[in-house]
């Protein structure tokens, strides 16, 4: 994407817009899979084409690091810190959104995102183990049958029904 749109479009004469000029000097941000701290700083202060490029980046970011992580430890050890790492996420966006309820950092960077893919790697050690897809299985099954429970005990309550 990022080739067609800036070694590609040019040399097609379709980067004639004003807001395609601005992201051409800021295209270091999206190479580099740091566009996210771009949005962050409000450099420049404006939605583009790219913009949801800032959930790529964030992405990148936590794969290019996550497999070290695995890497150098035991499963029981990788799983601490996913664990580690969803509490932390967690805590550090509520302190964040205390101290400043409206800024995109806390939204769109990776330390206040970080729970998200420290989940999917859990599922991931998770389905690794023995018998790991079918105990995942379990989990999930109970998670539908509880919220089909209470969704159908939605409809009767907002029907009026007891």
């Amino acid at each position: 994407m990022l080739i067609a749109f800036f070694i590609v479009a040019p040399r097609l004469g379709f980067a004639r817009d004003p807001m395609y000029v601005a992201l051409e000097r800021e295209q270091v941000w999206y190479w580099t899979y740091l566009c996210d701290w771009r949005i962050a700083l409000n450099h420049p202060p404006f939605t583009t084409y790219l913009t949801p490029f800032w959930t790529l980046s964030i992405e990148e970011q936590f794969y290019l690091a996550w497999p070290f992580v695995v890497w150098a430890g035991s499963a029981r050890t990788v799983r601490r810190i996913a664990w580690g790492i969803i509490i932390g996420a967690c805590v550090l966006r509520v302190l964040a959104v205390v101290r400043n309820p409206y800024t995109s950092a806390t939204y769109g960077l990776l330390p206040f995102r970080l729970d998200a893919l420290a989940v999917g790697a859990l599922l991931a050690l998770s389905i690794r183990e023995p018998d790991g897809v079918r105990r995942l299985a379990r989990w999930v099954a109970a998670g539908r049958r509880r919220g089909g429970d209470r969704a159908r005990r939605g409809r009767r309550h907002r029907a009026g029904a007891p």
